[in-house]
Formats: C-alpha cells, structure tokens, sequence
C-alpha cells in the first residue's frame, strides 16, 4: 500500500501529530486481514472516530446499524462486503508519518512489523 492508496481519505492524527489506525488483537478475526487488506479501513478518521465513540456502549450498535454507518461511507454494499466480526476488537495506535509497517496476523490476531532493514534479507 501506499500513501496514494489513500487520497480522499481524512487520516487521525495523535496529539504528538502521528497518524492513527485501527489494529485488531484480538483473536479470531484481523479487522483489516480479513478484509482483504484494504488498509483504507483501518485509517479512515470517520472509522476510527465511530470506534471510540461506540466501543464503550452498553448495547453496542446493532449490526444493521454498523452496516448502515459503512454503506453510508460507501465501503458496504452489495458488491463489497465486509467482516465485522474483528472491528470491536480494535485498538487505536498510532505511528509517526512516513513509517513503513504492516500488519501481519495469525490466528485472527494482528500485531504490527515495522520495517527494519537490518532484519531483512537481500539476495
């Protein structure tokens, strides 16, 4: 992915300036892993402000209600659809920009690599 991937959307920022995302820890299901990698939904700032507006709700959404909310941004629909069983899960973390990382998962629970050259091989 990269940071053309994504125009248009509005990213979080910390208030050290990095920039928020979305990881699901928990296991079972990776928010962004079983969403087949679209990395637009782990940093959109409409996502990660309904996450911490809701999460801590007694009831949470209903489904309906969580599908009707990414419909509306245009990421559910008919032709797209979405997993949510990870997304309640997810943490807020954040990195500074320019950063190189990915999420990798196992067993549903994602976890973060950032890129270090020195543990990288080259041939």
């Amino acid at each position: 992915m990269k940071a053309t991937d994504l125009q248009g959307i509005e990213l979080s920022y910390n208030e050290n300036g990095e920039i928020e995302f979305l990881v699901s820890y928990g296991y079972g299901a990776g928010w962004l892993t079983w969403n087949g990698y679209d990395y637009r939904l782990i940093f959109d700032k409409r996502i990660i402000d309904y996450l911490c507006q809701h999460k801590d709700d007694s009831p949470r959404p209903e489904d309906d209600e969580v599908k009707a909310f990414f419909k509306q941004l245009g990421y559910y629909d008919e032709n797209h659809y979405l997993y949510f069983g990870g997304f309640w899960d997810c943490v807020v973390e954040s990195l500074p920009k320019g950063t190189i990382f990915q999420l990798v998962e196992y067993d549903g629970s994602e976890s973060i690599e950032i890129y270090d050259p020195d543990s990288f091989a080259e041939v």
